[in-house]
């Protein structure tokens, strides 16, 4: 099984290690989001589920179901998550 959780915004980007051994990381709260989405898919095997801020660039070429909005961890508010079913 596979599950995709996908979130756009603001992202720090950068080389993080030693000279030994470097790695190129992203983190923030975007990263953070996205990651809780991805965790939902748990419970929907084989689903791609996208945040309000991919759905808002994405809408016109997808088709969508739209969630009730959910507590995800790590923030106070709740979010408002689609599923992508097809392509339009």
């Amino acid at each position: 099984m596979v599950g995709i959780g996908v979130n756009a915004g603001e992202v720090v980007a950068g080389n993080v290690g030693s000279e030994a051994r470097i790695e190129y990381h992203f983190t923030g709260d975007t990263v953070n989001t996205g990651k809780r989405i991805e965790m939902i898919t748990r419970d929907y095997p084989n689903a791609i589920l996208i945040s309000e801020s991919v759905y808002e660039k994405t809408k016109d070429v997808v088709s969508t179901k739209e969630f009730e909005p959910l507590f995800v961890k790590g923030k106070k508010d709740k979010i408002q998550v689609y599923q992508v079913l097809a392509r339009i």
